[in-house]
């Protein structure tokens, strides 16, 4: 059985047996202007008021994954609530992704080793030497096209989650990874540096060439370094077709 079937077979089944089905949700500072917290308090009741101390907050760029409140501002993660938004600010995102990631929830005191591990493997994922100056304004902007992306530390999935941009923002590229499936960007007030994936392997597109017609189609990124005039990705790009011999 393919894993979406049997995650289809299992919702039935809550479905069926009336159980409420627990959802994936990113806890995401990139509404924040700044924050000195590293994580998003648990509350014991509906009321952000009503904080728990006696448990470590759920950690920004972890996905917690519980119950959604009837008048949906609040998320029921096991005997505790976390708000969908605090002082109008969304610090709750519903996401796709399920089952182990790096962004596994610690909801559970006994989930601290294993969140840990996931941090241990963040800091594995190599992140490749800057082949340009990554100067603001000197690179290519990019607009995101999904409704939400993630900004990475490194190109790679597994890699730290750093942020998040939303439909509509611009992030602005630089050097492209080995794989030519990530690109270096600047991103947010602050132009911190990061990684974003250009086109997911089953979501789609996930950010384009600003001010270019959008295609579905993934992007050839030997077309968009002749259209943003950097000879030296052709000279690469065009070494490494030879050398592959496409």
């Amino acid at each position: 059985m393919g894993r979406f079937s049997a995650w289809a077979q299992d919702r039935a089944e809550k479905t069926f047996l009336g159980q409420e089905e627990e959802l994936p949700y990113l806890v995401d500072n990139s509404e924040i202007p700044s924050t000195q917290s590293k994580g998003l308090r648990f509350r014991l009741s509906q009321n952000l008021d009503d904080k728990d101390y006696t448990r470590r907050p759920a950690p920004f760029g972890s996905v917690v994954r519980g119950t959604l409140s009837d008048d949906g501002k609040w998320l029921k993660v096991k005997k505790r609530w976390l708000p969908i938004s605090v002082n109008g600010k969304c610090v709750l995102v519903r996401v796709w992704w399920d089952g182990i990631t790096p962004e596994e929830l610690v909801s559970e005191d006994e989930n601290i080793d294993e969140f840990a591990k996931e941090k241990r493997r963040w800091s594995s994922v190599e992140v490749p030497p800057a082949t340009r100056p990554v100067d603001p304004g000197r690179g290519a902007i990019y607009e995101v096209v999904a409704d939400r992306v993630c900004i990475r530390a490194a190109p790679g999935l597994q890699a730290r989650l750093c942020g998040t941009r939303t439909k509509g923002q611009n992030v602005e590229c630089f050097d492209w990874d080995a794989t030519r499936c990530w690109r270096r960007a600047l991103y947010g007030r602050t132009l911190a540096e990061g990684w974003v994936m250009l086109d997911h392997p089953e979501h789609g597109p996930l950010a384009r060439p600003a001010g270019v017609p959008f295609s579905v189609r993934p992007l050839e990124p030997l077309v968009a370094a002749a259209r943003e005039g950097s000879l030296e990705d052709l000279r690469r790009f065009v070494a490494e077709d030879v050398q592959a011999g496409r």
